[in-house]
């Protein structure tokens, strides 16, 4: 994560990192003013614990939603959700309003899908488009992959402070 945020110019003083973690439930493990640059977010992300339980992406991304409507106007929002297998609900449509709410925020949304139990099906309904599901084989080769993983996120969908690119 650290590595991927560095890629995605990170510690330029103009970019800011939030980490939220899930299972069962989500919770934001670091806020967007607490980190400052790569190595200080590769220290922070060495202290925490993973979290045990089910995968409940529709809690993080509702946590992503409550976090995005306080953060800075007018700048790129970018959601990169990092996943290792299939969402646990039995939700019909567990992704659809916490996806509108992050839609209406103005959100760029990527899933970077690690392994052979991550699943694209369930996964394309957070994103915009289809290839913003990045699919990693395993987590060993998931660092070999970090400057494709932040090229494709810089491009984006095509919006930087919700304005369409000339």
């Amino acid at each position: 994560m650290a590595s991927l945020a560095k890629n995605l110019n990170f510690g330029s003083g103009k970019t800011r990192v939030a980490v939220i973690l899930y299972s069962d439930y989500a919770r934001q493990a670091i806020r967007f003013d607490v980190v400052s640059n790569p190595e200080s977010l590769q220290s922070v992300l060495d202290g925490l614990q993973q979290l045990r339980g089910g995968r409940r992406i529709d809690r993080a991304l509702t946590s992503a939603t409550q976090m995005f409507r306080g953060s800075r106007p007018n700048v790129r929002h970018i959601l990169v959700l990092l996943t290792s297998g299939e969402h646990t609900s039995e939700l019909i449509n567990p992704f659809e309003i916490a996806v509108r709410q992050l839609k209406t925020l103005n959100v760029e949304r990527f899933v970077v899908a690690i392994g052979k139990e991550s699943s694209g099906k369930y996964l394309k309904p957070v994103v915009e488009r289809d290839e913003d599901v990045i699919y990693v084989p395993t987590f060993d080769s998931l660092r070999s992959q970090i400057l494709r993983i932040a090229e494709h996120i810089s491009k984006g969908r095509g919006f930087f402070c919700g304005k369409a690119k000339q």
